[in-house]
């Protein structure tokens, strides 16, 4: 998952705070390092506002944006509020924290959006068991190596925490469920797969040179490998670095597009993003009217 400031408040993701204290380390090198400091739930979002407010401005100017800290401020505030979750339904983790936001400072002073840290994802750990009601994921305790959810049935505003199937990591000519990007685990259902099962499932992963192919529903999905940049492709069958281009009508698997290159889609560029004024690949970063300068999008 890309880090975002949307992101925050809705996903219950631990990328909240990012002026924490520091203490010393040391590198392997002998040079002293920043170590992250606990911090409490209480003080998450506005630490994150002040974080990114205070540490956004270069980005903002390399993107040819107004920066105006203060009003970042403002909008931040009036944007995000801290969640609001029980002790008695999550157990919060100030060391993770502090951990996750030393890692989200180093992000925001880079500019670029990248995945969100793993320790961000310990932050709030659920004490809620299957079946009992929840407001968010955060809520629901995992059991073994399942992790929970908190399910709604779209009417209620109270959810249940419901266990998600356990993952079969597949080989290729295995039965499957869905291929996955990465090694988080999310994945895209195929259609010859049917439902996604309640108990477990099984993920044909990119990252070891598989996708879960449907055929078109003609046959039970199998892991396959990869189609090489010129093959014929589906959607989530191309190789690293490539995507499945349909100009011609059929699909054919076609490199990247690197930044700077014109562009129709985002799903054509190495860096995921095609500027939507310019038309043309970019690295997609913290900068936007938003933060650079409080400029909230209706």
């Amino acid at each position: 998952m890309k880090l975002s400031i949307r992101n925050l408040q809705a996903l219950g993701m631990a990328i909240l705070a990012l002026v924490v204290g520091a203490g010393c380390g040391e590198t392997d090198d002998g040079k002293s390092a920043e170590v992250a400091k606990p911090i409490a739930q209480a003080d998450l979002f506005p630490a994150l506002i002040q974080g990114v407010c205070e540490n956004v401005g270069p980005c903002c100017v390399a993107a040819k944006l107004p920066v105006d800290a203060a009003a970042c401020k403002t909008a931040l505030t009036a944007d995000l509020s801290t969640p609001k979750f029980s002790s008695a339904t999550t157990k919060y983790d100030a060391q993770a924290a502090g951990e996750c936001l030393k890692a989200y400072l180093a992000a925001v002073k880079s500019c670029a959006l990248n995945d969100s840290p793993p320790i961000c994802e310990k932050i709030w750990t659920g004490l809620l068991a299957p079946g009992q009601g929840c407001t968010d994921d955060e809520e629901c305790a995992s059991v073994g190596a399942r992790n929970a959810t908190c399910s709604f049935n779209g009417v209620s505003l109270t959810g249940v925490c419901t266990l998600a199937p356990v993952e079969v990591r597949g080989v290729a000519g295995a039965s499957c469920t869905c291929t996955a990007w990465d090694n988080s685990g999310s994945c895209t259902a195929s259609a010859a797969a049917g439902p996604m099962p309640t108990d477990s499932v099984t993920t044909c992963y990119k990252k070891d040179g598989l996708f879960c192919d449907s055929n078109n529903g003609v046959q039970p999905a199998t892991c396959k490998p990869l189609a090489a940049v010129g093959d014929p492709c589906s959607y989530d069958s191309c190789v690293e670095n490539a995507t499945c281009g349909f100009q011609s009508g059929a699909g054919i698997c076609e490199l990247l597009k690197p930044d700077g290159a014109a562009c129709g889609d985002s799903d054509e560029c190495l860096s995921q993003r095609c500027d939507g004024n310019s038309r043309k690949c970019s690295v997609d970063t913290f900068a936007n009217p938003e933060v650079c300068s409080g400029q909230i999008a209706n």
